[in-house]
C-alpha cells in the first residue's frame, strides 16, 4: 500500500473559521476511509496558543492517533523535536527491520 500525506505550514490561521472547519471535516472523512495498507497522515506546522513558535502535529488514520512531535520557529530557524516514545520505538523497529539483526 501507500501512505497519503497531507501537510500544511503556517497556513491554517489565514483561512476563515468556516473554511478551517470544512477543511478539517473533509480530512477527517478521508481519514475514516483509510485502511491499514493505505493510511492517511496529516502533518502540520501551525500557530497555536503558545506565542513565538508553531506546534508540529501528526495525525494518523485509520487509528485517528495524534502525536505532538515538537515546536518550530515560524521561519524554520530552529526546530525542537519531541517525538513521543511510541514514535521513537516504531522508528527503531523500522530501522532494525531494514538493517537486519545486530551482529
Amino acid at each position: 500500500g501507500m501512505c497519503h500525506l497531507l501537510f500544511s505550514t503556517i497556513a491554517w490561521q489565514y483561512l476563515p473559521l468556516d473554511a478551517q472547519a470544512q477543511g478539517e471535516a473533509l480530512i477527517k472523512q478521508f481519514g475514516k476511509n483509510a485502511l491499514e495498507n493505505t493510511p492517511l497522515a496529516w502533518f502540520r506546522m501551525e500557530a497555536d496558543a503558545t506565542p513565538g513558535s508553531a506546534a508540529m502535529t501528526l495525525d494518523l488514520w485509520p487509528s485517528g492517533t495524534r502525536f505532538e512531535v515538537g515546536r518550530v520557529d515560524f521561519h524554520g530557524q530552529w526546530v525542537q523535536w519531541n517525538a513521543p516514545q511510541e514514535m521513537q520505538d516504531a522508528a527503531q523497529r523500522s530501522k532494525s527491520e531494514r538493517n537486519g539483526p545486530a551482529a
